[in-house]
């Protein structure tokens, strides 16, 4: 099973990690970065069009919406960024509700991509946070704290 991680045509990996990892790594910051969760996202952008994880390569405010590193003080301490598995997408065409919603729609597809989480729209108001942490469901499982 190959284990290299294809960003597609639609992905930089400055979108998915912070600055600081990708001024240290280079291309090589997709060592930090889980392929499964890497095709989550690809195949979220395919279904919902354009979205934005990080921006901070073109001047903008978001740089820990993907990939974040132990040091930072920015979410869970435990969180699924920490460990590559997670990233928080803001859409051009859809709110994060329509997104959700269609994701709940078709569990399944979701699940076989590898989808195992997603934050409730109580807390990620304008962004989907999914990851793809293992969790021995059967669906997907709704985090709200």
């Amino acid at each position: 099973m190959s284990r290299r991680i294809d960003l597609g045509e639609h992905f930089t990996i400055q979108e998915l990690v912070p600055r600081e990892i990708y001024a240290d790594f280079g291309r090589q910051a997709i060592w930090f970065l889980d392929p499964v969760a890497v095709g989550v996202l690809k195949l979220l952008r395919r279904q919902f069009g354009p979205c934005t994880v990080n921006d901070w390569k073109w001047g903008g405010e978001f740089r820990y919406s993907g990939y974040r590193q132990p040091e930072v003080d920015i979410g869970a301490p435990l969180s699924q960024h920490r460990f590559g598995r997670a990233f928080d997408c803001k859409f051009e065409n859809f709110s994060a509700d329509q997104v959700r919603q269609n994701i709940m729609a078709d569990e399944a597809l979701w699940m076989a991509a590898g989808l195992t989480t997603l934050e409730s729209g109580e807390i990620a108001d304008t962004w989907v946070h999914f990851d793809t942490r293992p969790t021995n469901k059967d669906s997907i499982l709704i985090v709200k704290s």
